[in-house]
Formats: C-alpha cells, sequence, structure tokens
C-alpha cells in the first residue's frame, strides 16, 4: 500500500487555479517546499521564503543565547542536580517531577552535569533554545501545511522564534521539557498528516510521540491533536485510535508503576473545579493579548479565531485538519491543565509556560485565517509584514524585560551559593539569612546538597 497518496480527491479544490491560490501538499516533511514556490505568486519571484525563515532562525538563535548568557541555575533545576545523583543509576529515571514524567530532561541534565557540571549555564540553555527554534521551524511548515501564505507564515515564525510572552520557556533550562514536549508533539503531527492508510510514518509519529510523553505532560494534549489530525484528514476512526493507542498504552504503564505517586503539592476542591472554564478562558485571552500587546484584546482576538473556525468549519478537513486540530488542542490543554492548577487561582493561568503552548498551537489557524483574509497584493503583505515586526519587537522588548528580572534573583542565588561554598570549605558557619531567603525559591538545594554537589567537582573554584 503506498503510505502518502494524492490529495486530489480530498482537497480539489485548492488545486492550483481552482480555489485559494494555494497548491497541494502531498503531507511530507517536505512538502512545504512546494507550498512555498507555488504561493504569493509575485513575491515568491522575489522572495526566498525558506531563505527569509532561515534568517529568523539564526537570529533568533544568537538572540537568544545572548538572553541567556548571564542565567544560572533556578528552582526546579536542582531537584534534577541535587536530588537525582551524580551517577546513571541514582538518577531515578522514570521518576515523575511534580506529576510529569520527565525521563528525557533528566538525561540531558545527567549528561552535562557529567561534563560540563554546574560551570556554565549556557549548555544547558541551549539544548532548550535549540529545542524552541526546532519548534519555530515546525510550526513553519505546519502553517505552510495548513494553507497559509509564505510571507505570512514567516512573518508569524518569526514572532515565535523571540515570543517574550513565553519568556520563561526561553531563558529557563529548565523548560527544556515543556518545549520538547510540543516540538516533539509537532513532530509526530507533520508525520500523520497524510492521506492514506496506516503505515510506517504513522509507526514513525508512535516514536515522536512517546518521546514527548517522556519530557513533560502537555504531550498528553499532542497525542490528542495528532489523533484528531488523523480523523479530520482520513475520516478513519480506526486510524485515529492507533496512532493515540501506543503512546497512551505506553503513558499508562508509565502512570501504574510511577506516575500516580506523584506529589504535586495542589490541593483542588470541587468548588475549585467549578472553576476550571473560567480558568481556561482566562488563559487563552490573556496568551492572546499578551502576545499582540494590545490591552484588552485577548477577549476579542478568542473569538474571532472561533468565529472563522465557525463560518468555514465544512474545511476542518484535507490538509487544514492539523490546524483545526491544534486549535482544539490549544482549549484542550488549559482545560487539561486547570484540572490540576485552577486551585492556585485565575492568575496561575497567565504563566508565560501556558502563553507559549497557546501560541505553538494557535499558529496554524491565525496563519491560516490571516492568508484568508488578506490581499495577495504588495501593499497588504507588506503591512501584515510591518505588523508581524512590531508585534515581534514587542515580544523582544518582554524578553529583555524578563531578562533582567531574573537576573536579579539569579544573581543573588548565585552569590549565595559561591559564598556559602566558600564557608563550607573553610569549615565555617553558613549565614543562616541567606539560606532561609535561597529555601524559599529553591527548596531542593539545602547546605547538604550543596556539600554534596561540592565533592562531585561539579562548581567551580571561586
Amino acid at each position: 500500500m503506498t503510505m502518502v497518496q494524492s490529495d486530489a480527491a480530498k482537497d480539489a479544490p485548492d488545486a492550483p487555479g481552482t480555489g485559494d491560490g494555494h497548491p497541494r501538499d502531498d503531507s511530507t516533511l517536505g512538502g512545504s517546499a512546494r507550498v512555498v514556490a507555488g504561493s504569493d505568486g509575485w513575491l515568491a519571484r522575489l522572495v526566498s521564503w525558506p531563505t527569509v525563515h532561515g534568517a529568523t532562525l539564526a537570529v533568533g538563535l544568537v538572540i537568544l543565547m545572548v538572553h541567556n548568557r548571564h542565567q544560572w541555575f533556578w528552582g526546579d533545576e536542582w531537584a534534577f542536580i541535587a536530588d537525582r545523583g551524580p551517577g546513571l543509576g541514582d538518577m531515578r529515571l522514570f521518576e515523575p517531577h511534580n506529576e510529569h514524567w520527565s525521563t528525557l530532561p533528566v538525561l540531558v541534565y545527567w549528561a552535562l552535569l557529567s561534563t560540563v557540571g554546574l560551570s556554565s549555564y549556557l549548555p544547558y540553555a541551549a539544548v532548550a533554545v535549540v529545542a524552541h527554534l526546532g519548534l519555530a521551524h515546525l510550526l513553519w511548515r505546519a502553517c505552510l501545511r495548513a494553507g497559509a501564505r509564505p510571507a505570512i507564515a514567516t512573518g508569524a515564525a518569526g514572532i515565535f522564534v523571540v515570543l517574550g510572552a513565553g519568556a520563561e520557556n526561553l531563558l529557563w533550562a529548565f523548560q527544556m521539557g515543556f518545549v520538547g514536549a510540543v516540538a516533539f508533539g509537532w513532530a509526530a503531527v507533520l508525520l500523520v498528516d497524510h492521506d492514506g492508510g496506516f503505515g510506517r510514518r504513522d509507526v514513525a509519529g508512535w516514536v515522536a510521540l512517546v518521546a514527548g510523553l517522556m519530557c513533560s505532560g502537555p504531550a498528553l494534549v499532542m497525542v490528542g491533536v495528532a489523533a484528531l489530525t488523523v480523523w479530520l484528514r482520513r475520516r478513519r476512526l480506526v486510524d485515529a485510535v492507533l496512532v493515540a493507542s501506543v503512546p497512551l498504552a505506553t503513558f499508562a504503564v508509565w502512570w501504574l508503576a510511577q506516575g500516580r505517586h506523584a506529589q504535586t503539592g495542589v490541593d483542588t476542591s470541587t468548588e475549585d473545579q467549578w472553576r476550571l472554564v473560567d480558568w481556561a478562558w482566562t488563559g487563552l485571552t490573556h496568551a492572546t493579548e499578551a502576545i499582540v500587546g494590545i490591552p484588552e484584546t485577548g477577549g476579542l482576538l478568542v473569538v474571532a479565531l472561533l468565529a472563522w473556525w465557525a463560518l468555514h468549519l465544512d474545511e476542518a478537513s484535507g490538509r487544514r485538519s492539523l490546524a483545526a486540530a491544534s486549535a482544539v488542542g490549544a482549549l484542550a490543554f488549559y482545560l487539561l491543565t486547570g484540572t490540576g492548577r485552577v486551585g492556585l487561582g485565575m492568575g496561575s493561568a497567565t504563566a508565560g509556560r501556558y502563553v507559549y503552548i497557546a501560541a505553538a498551537l494557535l499558529l496554524p489557524t491565525a496563519t491560516l485565517a490571516l492568508s484568508r483574509a488578506v490581499p495577495d497584493t504588495v501593499a497588504a503583505t507588506v503591512f501584515v509584514l510591518t505588523v508581524c515586526a512590531l508585534v515581534a519587537f514587542h515580544n523582544l522588548g518582554l524578553l529583555r524585560d524578563e531578562t533582567s528580572n531574573q537576573l536579579n534573583d539569579e544573581g543573588r542565588l548565585r552569590h549565595v551559593v559561591m559564598t556559602s561554598l566558600d564557608q563550607l570549605r573553610a569549615g565555617e558557619q553558613l549565614d543562616s539569612a541567606d539560606w532561609n531567603w535561597l529555601l524559599k525559591y529553591n527548596p531542593n538545594l539545602s547546605p547538604q546538597d550543596l556539600a554534596r554537589i561540592d565533592d562531585y567537582d561539579w562548581l567551580p573554584a571561586s
């Protein structure tokens, strides 16, 4: 059986010269190059959008590494550093962190601790940054696959590259778990997004989804997005069930063996659960507003995206299925996350790490809607790209501000750790006020942990 068949039957309205001007996509990972070559008629002959996109990734790499150059270890990172041991056998690879399956991030920390120790934060940050840029590229491909014009897809992906509204995932290496979960999930969606029967690409999708689950909890939503994409595209429920089967079975085994013993430290009452929809709405509207930077527009933007799909529901199939499925995934993510976080209050829905995931799930719909709404003219396209540049600069400002805010606390933490290390080495008493402050924000690092870490020679001599 041919694994990837032509979209002629399913996507005939989109054939060249018969519909909205977008060529068909054979749904291979390389299909975006063919979309780029045939779209934006006049502009495609003047601009190589893959080259522009590659340039935004390269510039983004420089920007993000510069912003991370003075960052340091903070918060939950010390759970990996201090609690999991220096040897592979002591890392407790399948033990959850809070409620998250975190095997792959733990392995990354183990590999870096074994090589560079704690002498520099940049190698840790580089892993998260590279994963983020990989996700930005996958989103670019997903937008093209859904039918967005290359100029608009490239501008939107450029915003995501410097998404200061989700800076928590760009400046804190620990968040490689969240970033990895979504990146592996989108890789799986692009793999399973094809016509025809179940085949080798779907098996590769299994591998990507299981890898995502081994990064953190948001991968569960990506399993749902992949399965919904398959159902919308192929209209074969059995294929959708098959795509989700192995990842969910694997997760169930892990949960029964380890995950159900997780301690989250968050108490959610029955009364709190009645506020779940409000929590999800708060998160979604805050995410869209924070990204574009225009106050009081979050609700309008979310309603506009919902209305667009309501008016084009008959198109939630074929190559647009991944856009429809990921939009549903954005709502599902907030509802699923809220079941464990609504007890922390409405403010918890506005966390930057959630904004980041909302952006990754809503981007294909946003670029598709813009591509339909904006005429393919020089003036209109330049206007949209100008708006994208302004939004990107807004997010760069947020990124700069968050970098400055984090450096204040992380600089103090580094000073306390290095000063305490000198005192330990000299057999002196540690400053109790400093350690009380440290433990408030970094409960996984105690004086005993610091002494043990010093025995591993991970920290540099002061």
